[in-house]
């Protein structure tokens, strides 16, 4: 029943009961009948309820005026995710003005000394006098790190700030002369891709580093991916990365039908080539032409790779009897090892294993040994991927394709066009645990951890056509200026693109206010509801599901 006494009037009574000396008894009881209260209630227990009944009622004002503002914000901004991308465009084109301004002001401050590049020819000594003599007009250079010695003088500490891209495939040879024209030495590069011929340990480069002066800062992960569709970018984001990866591959204009991502066994036999060296598998050859053909109709850019030269040399020589190389040109085909494609994609990679109980340990022992190969060749697809190898994969003793099989058979929907989203129906966090209770006892369906597109949602509400993504985010969903990550905002544009509509609620208000959550839900899946056509309601499909709770 409801209270006909308030908690801070409340408080006051029993705190003059416990001074009163006539009547305390009677007056007590009455209390305790107005409160409903047990009759063995203390009045010291009475008070305790009141003034923490009185601070929750303070903390909901307080919470509600927070909501207000924030509704007035969200007013006045618009869509977080439309304003985000408005503001990155108009920052990047006020961005390229500058540079474009700057640029052209250094250019006629210093065309005397530009003007010399036009009479002199691009090698020997008087090229590299040019170039040094123009470096106080233009501050910006680029070229490869083995063509340094012969175009920039032998300078220390020449330039502010010297950034070696692809620094993985860097030898400490090539480096050390960019570093001794460098004040400030930024390297970026993949310990996971593939390394120089030449390799030293990191003993060795930290004592260089010492020697020659140089601090070694703390290494910063820079961990937004956008080239592979995220079916495929999962598998080495786990194999490789430790999950660190943040995949933000825009997915919208990559209809299912036009992609393929698979595993396709291929009982063939490993052998040696008439030399001798290196390894190649017939079978996989001709089913890689085969599957070559198919690509080409479909994907803008195709390659092959594989582990060993000589199976991609056997492919390249089948492929261009087949095929008129214009077409292969047209497609910008490549056939070779990962080294082919290192720091370059294709819309479609295939990959031939050729691995097969014929192979000797040793063979097969160096494929594993040199894995960042397969992840440079599976990481270089954009839209398809397709691997073809041996069924025993996992007899084998490559544990890295083994998993890539698994994951590529087991894992990835269907690619025929007809693959309905799945849901894992798992929670990671007692906030998630609470709000799918709470969602279930309010009569609705919800899905957890449903995979769309490659793209993991918390829960989601997909019934009579409407897509309701909730996420619930913990306190790593916010940047430092306690803002929603930039990650976060990218991905919505992503999923509301694909036809969702996205609703983030903070993992603290399934423990404080669920109530209020839920209300918040049910009211966005009734407005979605009145917003979806009948002929949307015609055409919805309901996911599968790999559990149930």
């Amino acid at each position: 029943p409801e209270l006909t006494i308030s908690s801070s009037k409340t408080e006051q009574r029993a705190r003059r009961l416990l001074r009163a000396w006539f009547f305390r008894r009677f007056r007590t009881q009455r209390l305790r009948k107005q409160l409903c209260c047990i009759e063995t209630t203390s009045l010291e227990q009475i008070i305790t309820w009141a003034r923490t009944d009185q601070s929750r009622s303070k903390l909901a004002s307080q919470l509600e005026v927070g909501r207000t503002e924030r509704r007035q914000i969200e007013a006045a901004v618009g869509d977080p995710a439309d304003s985000m991308q408005q503001v990155n465009q108009k920052w990047a084109e006020a961005s390229l003005s500058a540079i474009r301004a700057e640029t052209a002001t250094r250019i006629r401050s210093g065309a005397s000394q530009l003007a010399a590049f036009s009479t002199i020819s691009a090698r020997g000594e008087q090229f590299k006098r040019a170039i040094g003599s123009s470096l106080s007009s233009l501050w910006g250079w680029a070229c490869t790190a083995l063509s340094v010695g012969s175009n920039f003088p032998l300078e220390s500490g020449l330039f502010d700030l010297v950034i070696v891209d692809e620094a993985s495939q860097c030898s400490l040879a090539s480096v050390l002369p960019l570093a001794y024209r460098a004040k400030r030495l930024a390297v970026v590069g993949d310990p996971y891709q593939l390394p120089p011929i030449v390799s030293l340990s990191d003993q060795l480069l930290q004592a260089i580093a010492t020697q020659t002066g140089f601090d070694n800062d703390d290494p910063i992960l820079l961990n937004e991916h956008y080239r592979c569709h995220p079916h495929i970018a999962r598998w080495f984001n786990r194999t490789f990365y430790k999950n660190e990866l943040d995949v933000l591959t825009e997915v919208t204009e990559i209809a299912q039908r036009d992609r393929a991502i698979c595993w396709r066994d291929i009982q063939g036999v490993a052998e040696r080539p008439p030399t001798g060296q290196s390894w190649l598998n017939r079978a996989e050859a001709e089913q890689s032409v085969e599957q070559l053909g198919e690509l080409l109709g479909s994907f803008p850019t195709v390659g092959i790779l594989t582990p060993f030269a000589a199976q991609a040399q056997l492919i390249e020589q089948l492929a261009k009897q087949r095929f008129d190389r214009s077409v292969l040109k047209g497609k910008d085909f490549v056939c070779g090892t990962a080294h082919s494609l290192q720091g370059n994609e294709r819309d479609a990679i295939l990959i031939s294993c050729v691995l097969s109980p014929g192979m000797s340990e040793n063979s097969a022992f160096w494929v594993e040994k040199e894995r960042n190969l397969l992840n440079v060749a599976v990481s270089r697809a954009r839209r398809a991927l397709i691997a073809l190898g041996h069924p025993a994969m996992s007899d084998l003793g490559n544990p890295t394709l083994a998993s890539l099989r698994a994951y590529l058979r087991d894992e990835v929907p269907q690619n025929d066009g007809s693959a309905k989203p799945f849901a894992e129906f798992r929670t990671d966090s007692r906030s998630e645990e609470l709000l799918l209770d709470a969602i279930q006892l309010r009569d609705l369906a919800p899905y957890a951890k449903l995979n769309v597109e490659g793209y993991e949602l918390d829960f989601a509400l997909l019934e009579q056509g409407i897509k309701l993504n909730i996420e619930v985010d913990g306190d790593q969903h916010l940047d430092s200026r306690g803002r929603q990550r930039r990650q976060d905002i990218t991905r919505d544009r992503v999923i509301s693109k694909l036809g969702w509509t996205v609703l983030r609620i903070p993992a603290w208000r399934c423990h404080e206010e669920i109530d209020s959550v839920i209300d918040e839900i049910e009211k966005a899946r009734e407005r979605l509801l009145i917003e979806t056509s009948p002929q949307t309601l015609s055409q919805s499909r309901l996911p599968t599901t790999q559990g149930k709770r």
